[in-house]
């Protein structure tokens, strides 16, 4: 695939909303994200590039903070059993799929995974993809968490050309800045990074829902 193509695919494919919920709510989401999560430093993007995993899950090519709130949810009826969303977050996650569902009325929505990513100064994100399989019908869904945020912060979400290893080997087509409650919804085959911020002490946070969306 060629870079046009691929400029193509991405504009196609990734909607950005802004100030979908009252600043209020976001503080509270923020807040709550600093003190009632128990994060840790294993989030760890491509490693299906590396030979030996699942054999040695350690390897890739970036490694984040980050927390998994809960996988594989398979209603939005209820609040799902032994999981460690609390009644705020899971309230929200609802009410954000029941907005994507007006966007795509005639498709189906299967959440899969809610986990959280942080991002301190010097740890860019490498170039990957979120999907490994079903790529034409995963997506993700973005909210950035911070409640507060300045223009030379940094942490811009990228989409870039190509994957690479090294953190290096990729160009970016596509860059969106990162403004405190921001969503963003884009396919996960999509190639991306998200950058680290520039401001030291800041923890550049945001929260990620793994959808399936296929039409009914």
């Amino acid at each position: 695939m060629n870079k046009d193509e691929l400029l193509e695919i991405i504009e196609n494919n990734h909607w950005v909303w802004d100030d979908l919920i009252e600043p209020i709510k976001l503080i509270e989401l923020d807040r709550f994200t600093y003190t009632n999560i128990n994060w840790t430093f294993d989030n760890i993007a491509n490693r299906h590039l590396f030979d030996y995993y699942p054999y040695n899950p350690g390897k890739g090519t970036h490694r984040f903070w980050g927390a998994t709130l809960y996988s594989d949810i398979p209603t939005l009826d209820s609040k799902p059993p032994m999981s460690e969303l609390d009644d705020m977050t899971w309230d929200f996650t609802r009410w954000l799929l029941g907005f994507v569902k007006e966007k795509f009325k005639d498709c189906h929505i299967q959440l899969r995974e809610i986990s959280l990513n942080g991002q301190s100064m010097g740890m860019d994100g490498t170039t990957h993809v979120d999907t490994i399989t079903d790529k034409d019908l995963d997506y993700t869904l973005m909210y950035f968490l911070n409640s507060e945020w300045e223009k030379g912060w940094g942490g811009e979400f990228q989409f870039m050309d190509k994957i690479d290893t090294n953190g290096e080997g990729s160009q970016v087509l596509k860059s969106i800045d990162y403004i405190p409650g921001r969503l963003i919804l884009f396919k996960a085959s999509i190639p991306h990074r998200g950058l680290a911020p520039l401001k030291p002490y800041v923890l550049r946070k945001s929260i990620v829902w793994r959808l399936n969306i296929k039409n009914k």
